[in-house]
């Protein structure tokens, strides 16, 4: 890991830390960040094995 991204993160972390008693804060702190392209491909693949299910239901 470079060290921009080291100080990318550890500024985030530390944000974090400093607002945890906002619920707000709180409330996005407790889900999982992905890269979009990971929700999307996901997404993806659940539609194709649910249609590979109903072709196999028949």
């Amino acid at each position: 890991m470079r060290a921009r991204e080291r100080n990318a993160i550890n500024y985030a972390d530390e944000l974090k830390r400093k607002y945890n008693h906002f619920p707000a804060v709180r409330r996005i702190a407790r889900h999982r960040h992905l890269p979009q392209h990971i929700y999307n491909a996901r997404k993806e693949h659940r539609i194709m094995k649910e249609s590979r299910a109903r072709k196999y239901v028949y």
